[in-house]
């Protein structure tokens, strides 16, 4: 197993990087649409992923029994996937679940904050104060 982990800020354009690698060396390219896949089949709603998955959990959340259970679920899920194949993982959760693992490529996708800015707008057809907030809620 070769595994990649890749993670990126919003903008940065790490899915691309992610992408193309995958294809040049030939593995296996997994994203969050995968790992949500994946999940649904365990039964995670679509709203528990999307809480879960695109927002840090507060101090209460991060106790609950459901959510716990969820981000154990998303943790086998990559790892399983890690084990099995030659993989570009492009998720939030890849470096967490792999940490215990020495044969992982660590990858993380930056840009300068101008260049995602322009990007985002760009990318979601949103202003430069759109694209700010944007930014500063992730």
């Amino acid at each position: 197993m070769a595994v990649i982990a890749i993670s990126r800020e919003s903008g940065a354009r790490g899915s691309r990087i992610g992408r193309k690698l995958a294809e040049r060396l030939g593995y296996l390219y997994v994203d969050r649409e995968v790992i949500h896949e994946v999940s649904l089949e365990y039964g995670v709603r679509q709203d528990e992923f999307e809480r879960i998955y695109e927002h840090a959990p507060g101090i209460l959340e991060r106790y609950g029994r459901r959510n716990r259970e969820i981000v154990q679920l998303i943790s086998r899920i990559i790892l399983g996937i890690a084990c099995r194949q030659n993989v570009v993982i492009v998720t939030r959760d890849a470096f967490a679940a792999l940490r215990e693992y020495v044969d992982v490529l660590n990858i993380r996708v930056t840009a300068r904050r101008s260049i995602r800015l322009q990007r985002l707008q760009e990318e979601h057809d949103l202003n430069r104060q759109q694209a700010r907030a944007m930014l500063d809620r992730l």
